[in-house]
């Protein structure tokens, strides 16, 4: 079948690449606040864009079913750590906040104990993102962006945002555009290169895993 593919068609078997499910609005939000960040760019060209973004790791080994293979003449005399990937019910999970400029620099990740309110986010800006980003950068050199997840998005945390770096400073809630991940490049690179390096030594307990994660992120940085 694969020779009729290939050499009879002249085609290739193609892996679907999944993509964000958008709305007409969503469709328009994302046309208007692009071109407010193009705007923005011609007229800040000297500032850094810091972006940022959450991820849970999982103590639980990743499988990716198409690429994780094992080679065999029979599944029955393969040994058990071999072709099966054990699952735990629910695995424990750490939450890092990965903060990268659009320099290529990066600030220590943080890791967050527990669920991600508005009131830790504050706090989390406050004492650690801002003061490290201030010493990266010197006051008044970088841009803060973030995306619309609800801790992000509250009064209370937006007001802050303002307060402590202007509007020229912050990317507000009204600047991102929805459901855009292909923007964030903590999206599209450094959290799979991460988890990729994570996972590699399959650590047995969370605080390994932030150890791998650590380095993983600091990597990242000179590559």
């Amino acid at each position: 079948m694969r020779n009729l593919v290939r050499f009879d068609l002249g085609m290739r078997s193609r892996a679907v690449v999944p993509v964000q499910m958008l709305t007409v609005i969503q469709r328009e939000k994302r046309l208007e606040r692009s071109k407010k960040i193009l705007n923005w760019l011609k007229s800040n060209p000297g500032k850094v864009v810091v972006f940022s973004d959450e991820k849970n790791f999982v103590v639980d080994k990743y499988n990716n079913r198409r690429n994780d293979r094992y080679i065999a003449k029979s599944a029955a005399d393969t040994d058990a750590s071999v072709k099966y990937v054990p699952r735990s019910k629910h695995p424990a999970k750490a939450m890092m906040l990965g903060v990268v400029g659009s320099d290529g620099k990066t600030i220590p990740p943080i890791w967050i104990k527990g669920n991600l309110n508005a009131s830790m986010y504050k706090h989390i800006l406050a004492h650690q993102v801002f003061p490290a980003l201030d010493a990266t950068y010197g006051q008044g050199n970088w841009v803060w962006t973030q995306d619309g997840a609800p801790s992000h998005t509250s009064d209370a945390v937006q007001k802050y945002i303002i307060s402590k770096l202007s509007s020229k400073g912050f990317w507000s809630k009204e600047m991102w555009p929805p459901s855009s991940p292909n923007l964030n490049p903590l999206d599209y690179f450094v959290w799979t290169h991460v988890t990729a390096e994570s996972l590699r030594y399959q650590p047995p307990q969370c605080r390994r895993s932030e150890g791998f994660c650590q380095q993983g992120v600091g990597r990242d940085e000179h590559e």
